[in-house]
């Protein structure tokens, strides 16, 4: 796992340096967990959506699949901005809407409202795998070693239920359909 936040950045400058990013690395999964300045600085929501969507397209292009981390707002209660559902529907992408807002809630686990800090992201770190491997099915795993739930490329004609892994719920798209035998 790469951790290739840079601290400030607003998602137009994201999107850019994510193009010199994926041709670097080349990875299989993108972890996209992006717009926190965005909200701190009370920019246009609408133009951070933008951005997102222009980020996954830049890996979706190169065959990357995407998990979208929504960014809560700045709020007692701590949901994602609608932003990132939107987005996430739009580009068909696997999205958490509560991995970072329950971490969040932790004050020893976050730096500022909506950034954690290094124990935070020590934390996210160790619970996407099980994410990852619920969700994904990766080019060299082909027995499926994640006993997770694969993706089948083609839509089927059913809707696929969300998850709950950890208590934490993750929506898939018809184009995501999964395999339940594993669950």
């Amino acid at each position: 796992m790469i951790n290739a936040g840079v601290n400030g950045e607003l998602s137009a400058a994201g999107v850019t340096r994510l193009k010199r990013l994926l041709n670097t690395y080349n990875p299989q999964l993108l972890l996209l967990c992006h717009g926190g300045n965005d909200i701190l600085q009370k920019g246009d929501l609408n133009k951070m959506a933008d951005n997102l969507s222009a980020m996954i397209t830049l890996a979706q292009n190169k065959g990357i699949q995407v998990i979208l981390i929504a960014v809560p707002r700045v709020s007692l209660l701590l949901s994602a901005a609608q932003q990132y559902q939107q987005v996430a529907d739009e580009k068909q992408v696997v999205i958490d809407n509560e991995l970072l807002a329950e971490l969040l809630k932790q004050p020893a686990l976050r730096s500022d409202l909506v950034h954690l800090n290094a124990s935070g992201y020590q934390q996210m770190a160790e619970i996407l795998p099980a994410c990852c491997a619920h969700t994904v099915q990766f080019q060299d795993d082909p027995d499926n070693r994640t006993n997770g739930c694969t993706l089948i490329p083609a839509p089927l004609n059913i809707t696929c239920p969300p998850c709950r892994i950890n208590g934490r719920q993750y929506t898939h798209h018809k184009s995501q359909q999964r395999d339940h035998n594993n669950l």
